[in-house]
């Protein structure tokens, strides 16, 4: 399948995507398909030293978008567990284990706004 939206912030380097996300992104085409606009937005989350998590500042850009992508803006030093969008905006990054030092990452999220 060709996805007929391009989603050209995400990450390029990457030629082989895995089947999760392509699975998200065909979803996400289908959507666009069916609304209006939509937007790739990003934001950046830092992981302190010694912590497991850490958040970005709200946003309401975000409530309701769908995480696309997370590249590292630097260290990474632990596997990411996982990523939520709070009902405030908020990105939430959880590594399996403590920081050894700061990790950041810059999160690309896909907002899909409906003609409805």
């Amino acid at each position: 399948m060709t996805l007929k939206h391009q989603f050209k912030r995400v990450f390029k380097a990457r030629k082989v995507i895995p089947k999760y996300l392509w699975d998200i992104l065909k979803d996400l085409d289908e959507r666009i398909e069916n609304n209006s606009s939509s937007e790739i937005i990003s934001t950046e989350v830092n992981i302190s030293t010694g912590n497991a998590s850490g958040s970005s500042t709200p946003n309401d850009e975000l409530i309701g978008a769908n995480v696309i992508g997370i590249v590292p803006n630097g260290n990474q030093d632990q596997f990411i567990k996982e990523i939520i969008i709070g009902e405030d905006g908020k990105v939430t990054v959880t590594l399996n284990d403590n920081a050894i030092s700061q990790n950041k990452f810059i999160i690309f999220l896909a907002k899909i706004n409906s003609s409805e």
